[in-house]
């Protein structure tokens, strides 16, 4: 229950794929940062974060970048 709500928030804060927002927002709405599916690490050493399809990387303590995996066809 917490992925799935967790999934329609960041769906509904990034209708567009990629946007920045304030952590408090998030948290306002009832996100929940205990619970994610996986996270992924770029070579450069950022950490982002996913829940499905969507996730997220602090920007700093206050902001987050929204994001959306983007699948790659064979």
């Amino acid at each position: 229950m917490i992925l799935k709500k967790n999934r329609t928030l960041l769906a509904q804060f990034n209708p567009d794929g990629k946007i920045k927002v304030s952590k408090k927002k998030m948290l306002t709405a009832g996100f929940n940062f205990d619970y994610h599916t996986h996270t992924y690490y770029t070579q450069n050493g950022k950490k982002y974060i996913f829940c499905y399809e969507f996730g997220y990387l602090a920007l700093s303590d206050e902001e987050l970048l929204l994001v959306k995996r983007e699948e790659k066809l064979l």
